[in-house]
């Protein structure tokens, strides 16, 4: 009988020590989960993407795509004038100029211009590097600490839109015959637009250098208190002037 309660007994405590060290190792798990740092991390870049970008996480990385056409994250705006000298030759008959039939216009094209990022085709990618060595013991038990490496494409021009076309004709009193017609003034917008990619290339590029410093300026601010340094990589976009130029059917309809 005796026996038979110590046997009892010592089941009871063996099976009371078992539930102390499964919830032990349990809060442990659960401690190292919340003071690893990532956690608070991703959810802190997720917000800032918002919901125009899907994440995935893994291994202690991340990965940011891109799901709606345009993306508003550290976009950059600015408004340009592209004055524009057009000039139609005098008529020659038999190779011969005529006098007073060459036509001149004076135009100006003001456009609005939007860099920022595109995320569909190539994605924006954080690693993070732990600081601790994870084999020592006060690393363990220390918060964890992390150098974060993000890989994301540069800057481009997402999009350029007419916002107004001034065109002034340069024929005086003594020829007004030779006044512009519809025909040149669609013509003069044609080569105009042509132009504009050119000019947009000339005097964009800082547009494209303001839109990568908002988004850096803007994941440097929201990173919790584990991350110690951000390093960001670059990589080249060959798409940076590959843009739609918008506007030009209201424009060319005046």
């Amino acid at each position: 009988m005796i026996s038979s309660i110590m046997t009892f007994v010592l089941m009871l405590g063996a099976i009371f020590a078992v539930g102390v060290i499964g919830t032990g190792i349990l809060m442990l798990i659960m401690y190292l989960m919340v003071k690893d740092g990532t956690k608070a991390a991703f959810n802190a870049i997720e917000r800032f993407f918002g919901p125009g970008c899907k994440v995935s996480t893994g291994n202690h990385s991340m990965i940011v795509r891109q799901v709606v056409p345009i993306l508003e994250i550290g976009t950059a705006r600015g408004e340009f004038d592209h004055s524009y000298g057009w000039k139609k030759q005098k008529l020659r008959v038999l190779g011969i100029p005529i006098p007073l039939t060459e036509k001149e216009a004076e135009c100006r094209h003001s456009f609005l211009v939007t860099a920022g990022f595109d995320l569909k085709t190539q994605v924006c990618r954080f690693d993070f590097l732990p600081v601790n060595s994870p084999f020592s013991l006060l690393g363990i038990f220390s918060p964890k600490s992390y150098n974060v490496k993000v890989t994301v494409p540069r800057a481009k021009i997402l999009s350029v839109e007419t916002t107004g076309v001034k065109i002034e004709d340069r024929s005086g009193w003594f020829d007004f015959w030779n006044a512009l017609t519809e025909k040149d003034r669609h013509d003069i917008l044609d080569e105009m637009f042509a132009q504009t990619r050119s000019h947009v290339e000339r005097t964009g590029r800082g547009l494209l250098i303001e839109a990568m410093q908002r988004l850096e300026g803007g994941l440097r601010t929201i990173m919790p208190q584990s991350v110690r340094s951000i390093e960001f990589v670059w990589m080249e976009n060959t798409s940076e002037f590959d843009f739609a130029l918008s506007g030009t059917e209201k424009a060319l309809g005046q």
